[in-house]
This record gives structure tokens, C-alpha cells and sequence, in this order.
């Protein structure tokens, strides 16, 4: 069910919110992470495929949580890919990036990937 209004709690004070109030309040504020982590991940989409790829393997076979950290070394250790337009394999300053999408796209299965917090916070919550 769709409500009409959201609230929100910013300083004490309670603000009610059409949808269409909250498209235009929240817009603009993608932090210069989010639009280097778009960027990144625009431009090389097979990374999230693997990613994605070993996350439900992962699954699967019976893990119940596990590491961004041990997904990318996977994907480093196990397949050719690289990175285009970075000096890395695979950038390590998106790990929890990729651990948030994962989870947005699968919310059956929220916490595998333990979290640290992160600004990627601030974009998948």
C-alpha cells in the first residue's frame, strides 16, 4: 500500500512529504562517490555481473554472509577481467557499493554481506 505522505525527522522537527516533494528535495545530493562509483560501474557493468555471479554461488552453497572484500579477490584470482578506465583490477573503493546494489536488487538477502558504514549508505538505504 502506498502511503500519501512521507515523514521525515530532520533537527527534531517532523516534515511531511509528497512523493513528488521528495523526488525534487532528494535529486541533488549524489555525493562525488556516487557519481565516480556510476561512473565506474557504467563503464565496466561485467564487474557487477561476477559480482553477482560468486554472491549467489556464494548463496547457494550455504554461506550465510560474506565479504565484498572476498567476492573481489575471487574475481581477481579467478577470472581474466579487468577494469576499464582504472589502474586497478578492481577497484577497492567500491566494494560497498557492490555489496548495497546486491542487496537492493536481492532484498531476500539483506545482511549477507555485512556492513560497515559506508557513504554508500546514503545512496541504497
Amino acid at each position: 500500500m502506498l502511503r500519501k505522505h512521507a515523514e521525515r525527522q530532520i533537527i527534531g522537527l517532523t516534515f511531511k512529504l509528497t512523493p513528488m516533494m521528495q523526488i525534487n528535495l532528494f535529486e541533488n545530493l549524489e555525493s562525488a562517490q556516487y557519481k565516480r562509483f556510476k561512473a565506474y560501474h557504467d563503464e565496466n557493468p561485467h564487474i557487477y555481473e561476477f559480482f553477482k555471479r560468486y554472491a549467489l554461488r556464494s548463496i547457494e552453497k550455504g554461506f550465510k554472509h560474506l565479504s565484498a572484500e572476498f567476492i573481489f579477490n575471487v574475481i581477481r584470482w579467478e577470472t581474466p577481467i579487468t577494469a576499464s578506465g582504472d589502474d586497478f583490477k578492481i577497484n577497492n573503493d567500491f566494494k560497498p557499493w557492490y555489496s548495497r546494489l546486491f542487496m537492493k536488487d536481492y532484498p531476500q538477502y539483506e545482511g549477507f554481506f555485512r556492513k560497515r558504514s559506508s557513504k554508500a549508505d546514503e545512496c541504497f538505504i
